[in-house]
C-alpha cells in the first residue's frame, strides 16, 4: 500500500539549536514539590502561566493551582486520607476535574472555589477491577472516564452512565481524542505477555471501541497527536530497556517507526506541530526528535530524576516536564522554551536516491508486522517471505510499482514460530532481511 507518509515521503529543513540540559530550566517551586512526605501524582498546564497539580501525602491528597508558571502554588482542595493515584483534566480557567483511581471524581466550575464530588462504583468483582486512570472532557458538560468500562457524563461529571460496549476491558495507560468523535487509548495489558500491547479506537465519542490493530508484542504506554493525522505511540520492551516509537501520518490507518534506545522506561511523550517529539524517561533522560521520529537525541538532566510526564503546550511552543527524585522522593518541575529549537524553514519532497528495504517492525512480531521499502524509479517489484529452509511461504508484492515509498503489512498467523526471511527484488536490486515470528 502506498502512503504519503511524513516518515518517508516528506522531510523538514530545520534551523535549530540542540535541546540540551541547559534549555530545561528548573522552576523554583516550593511546596508541594520540596516536601519529602508528598508524592507527585499529576499536573496539567493550560498555558505557560496557569496550571494545576495534585499531590499524594501521608494523610491527605491536595490540588494546587499556579498562575506564575509553577513558581508558587496555592492549595485549592484537600482530600482526606491517602486515596492513591489520580489524573487531572482542565478544560479552561474555570472547569477542572480530578479522577482518583478508586473512582472518585472531583469537579469545579468556578476555578476551584467550590468543588463537587461523586464516586463511580464499578460492577466488576474486586479481583477483576481495574483502576480509573483516564479522563477527558469535550466541553463543560460531556466527558468520559475509563476503568474496565467506559463511563460517560452529560452534566459536567455529577452523574455517570456506563457505556453498553463492554469489549476491551484493558488497563488504559493513556487516552487522547483528536476530534469530538475519534479517540484512542493504549494499554500495556499484562506487560510480561508476548501480546501485551493494544491500541483501541473509538469513532463515536467513546460509546464503542475496537482494536485499531492486532495485539502488539510490547506494552504500549503513551500516545499523543498534534492534529487529526499525525500521532505517535511509545512502546517499552518487555525484557529490555528499549523503547519504540510507532508513528502515523494518516490518522492511524498505518503505523510504523523505529527504536528509541534508553536506559530506563519511557513514560510519556509530547508533540508539537513542527514535528518535534519529546519523551520523558527514567534516569533523568529526555529524548528529542526534531523530525517526527526519524532520529532521536538524548539529553540527561540529572540521573537522580525519573521523568514521569511531559506536556507540550502546542500553541505556545513551551514544554513542562516533571521528575521525581529517586532518593528523597521530592519532585522538580522543569520548563523549556521550544522557540528556536525548531524553526521550520521549508517543507519539500524528499528525493529517493536509491533502493531501500528497511527492517520490519515490530521484530520479533506476533502475528502482524510492517515492511517498508523505497523505489527511486518505477519497475517490477517482487516481495516474498521464505522459511529457514528457503521455502516460499508468502508473496506480498508481485507487480509494477511507481517511484515512491511503500508500507506492506504481513500477517503470520498461519505460520509457526521461527526465523523467516523476506526478499525484495526490484529490477537488478535484491535484498534479503531476517524476521522472527514469536507466538
Amino acid at each position: 500500500m502506498k502512503t504519503n507518509t511524513l516518515y518517508f515521503v516528506f522531510f523538514y529543513l530545520f534551523v535549530f539549536e540542540s535541546l540540551t540540559a541547559q534549555n530545561w530550566q528548573k522552576v523554583n517551586s516550593s511546596y508541594p514539590f520540596d516536601d519529602t512526605s508528598v508524592t507527585f501524582i499529576d499536573y496539567f498546564f493550560l498555558d505557560s502561566n496557569n496550571g494545576l497539580c495534585v499531590s499524594n501525602g501521608k494523610n491527605e491528597d491536595a490540588i494546587f493551582k499556579t498562575s506564575n508558571g509553577g513558581q508558587t502554588w496555592n492549595k485549592l482542595l484537600v482530600i482526606a486520607n491517602n486515596n492513591g493515584n489520580g489524573k487531572l483534566f482542565a478544560l479552561d480557567s474555570l472547569h477542572y476535574w480530578l479522577l482518583k483511581e478508586y473512582g472518585g471524581i472531583y469537579s469545579t466550575s468556578d476555578g476551584g472555589s467550590k468543588w463537587d464530588s461523586v464516586r463511580i462504583i464499578s460492577p466488576s468483582p474486586n479481583w477483576l477491577k481495574l483502576p480509573f486512570l483516564q479522563i477527558h472532557f469535550f466541553n463543560k458538560d460531556e466527558g468520559i472516564v475509563i476503568d474496565n468500562y467506559r463511563w460517560l457524563t452529560t452534566d459536567g461529571g455529577k452523574m455517570w452512565t456506563r457505556a453498553l460496549d463492554t469489549s476491551l476491558q484493558l488497563l488504559a495507560k493513556d487516552l487522547i481524542f483528536t476530534t469530538r468523535t475519534i479517540g484512542w487509548f493504549v494499554s500495556n495489558g499484562n506487560e510480561h505477555a508476548p501480546d501485551a500491547g493494544t491500541l483501541a479506537k473509538t469513532t463515536d465519542g467513546g460509546l464503542t471501541w475496537k482494536n485499531a490493530f492486532s495485539t502488539f508484542p510490547n506494552p504500549l504506554y503513551t500516545i499523543d497527536f498534534y492534529d487529526t493525522l499525525h500521532g505517535m505511540i511509545i512502546s517499552n520492551g518487555v525484557f529490555s530497556y528499549s523503547s519504540y516509537a510507532l508513528i502515523t501520518t494518516d490518522g492511524g490507518i498505518n503505523w510504523q517507526g523505529g527504536s528509541v534506545t534508553n536506559n530506563g522506561r519511557t513514560n510519556d511523550i509530547g508533540l508539537n506541530p513542527q514535528g518535534l517529539a519529546i519523551t520523558a524517561a527514567d534516569y533523568g533522560e529526555i529524548y528529542l526528535s526534531k523530525n517526527f521520529g526519524t532520529s532521536w537525541n538524548k539529553t540527561v538532566i540529572d540521573t537522580v530524576y525519573d521523568f514521569k510526564k511531559v506536556q507540550v503546550l502546542k500553541k505556545e511552543n513551551i514544554a513542562y516536564i516533571i521528575g521525581q527524585n529517586f532518593y528523597d522522593k521530592t519532585s522538580t518541575l522543569f520548563k523549556a522554551d521550544l522557540h528556536g529549537v525548531v524553526n521550520v524553514a521549508e517543507q519539500s519532497d524528499q528525493t529517493i536516491t536509491g533502493f531501500e528495504v528497511t527492517q520490519n517492525y515490530p521484530n520479533p512480531f506476533n502475528p502482524n508486522t510492517m515492511i517498508n521499502y523505497a523505489l527511486p524509479k518505477a519497475g517490477n517489484v517482487v516481495l516474498k517471505i521464505f522459511d529457514a529452509l528457503g521455502r516460499e511461504v508468502a508473496t506480498l508484492v508481485n507487480e509494477f510499482k511507481s517511484e515512491g515509498t511503500y508500507n506492506v503489512p504481513f500477517n503470520g498467523s498461519s505460520l509457526s514460530s521461527g526465523i523467516y526471511f523476506y526478499r525484495l527484488q526490484a529490477g537488478r536490486y535484491v535484498e534479503t532481511k531476517k524476521l522472527v515470528l514469536m507466538k
